[in-house]
């Protein structure tokens, strides 16, 4: 399943209008987050989350003026701050647009944001008395904002600060999770 995700988000990646092209990865950590789970007929929960981890390869293949658009594939790793919680994976196939402006030499400003359907997949090493702790399909958005330094022509380090979102939906459940993000990412054009 992960691979056919991956295989489908890159596909449609390569499909569009090719224009400056660039590839990346960033590595993010996830604070001072919330995880809240609002079952129906009964009462909402809400604990803060313990440190997100986030891995989010990327590829961008088509330029519509300043904006860069393609495509993204997040990995987070959450947890509720609660011994009952265990760590667990979310999978986040995402469409990307990025916006880059020079700000002086070789430094620049930059934003980039990401939606896409997101997919909890179960844990079963939750303690008893967690809710939601299946399979669970919803929606993610995720953004921020920073700056990159122009290592060479070709190659872009960059530090963000951003804001991450998740939901799911199923079973007379709701749960998310959202919190705050520091990340460093590493880029290249071709």
């Amino acid at each position: 399943m992960i691979t056919r995700l991956i295989f489908l988000v890159l596909l449609l990646s390569v499909s569009s209008v090719y224009a400056d092209p660039s590839i990346g990865v960033d590595v993010q950590i996830g604070a001072l987050g919330t995880l809240e789970a609002n079952p129906e007929g009964a009462g909402a929960t809400q604990h803060d989350a313990a440190l997100s981890y986030v891995l989010i390869p990327w590829v961008e293949t088509m330029t519509v003026g300043p904006l860069q658009l393609g495509a993204e594939f997040n990995l987070l790793w959450i947890k509720g701050d609660t011994r009952q919680h265990a760590r667990r994976l979310l999978l986040k196939p995402s469409v990307r647009v990025r916006y880059r402006r020079p700000i002086a030499d070789k430094i620049s400003f930059e934003s980039s944001a990401g939606l896409g359907p997101t997919w909890w997949t179960s844990n079963n090493d939750s303690k008893a008395g967690v809710a939601g702790t299946n399979n669970r399909f919803g929606w993610g958005l995720r953004f921020g904002v920073g700056a990159g330094y122009e290592l060479s022509h070709s190659i872009n380090l960059h530090g963000t600060l951003g804001y991450f979102s998740n939901s799911s939906y199923g079973n007379e459940l709701t749960k998310s999770i959202d919190g705050l993000t520091f990340g460093l990412g590493i880029s290249s054009r071709y």
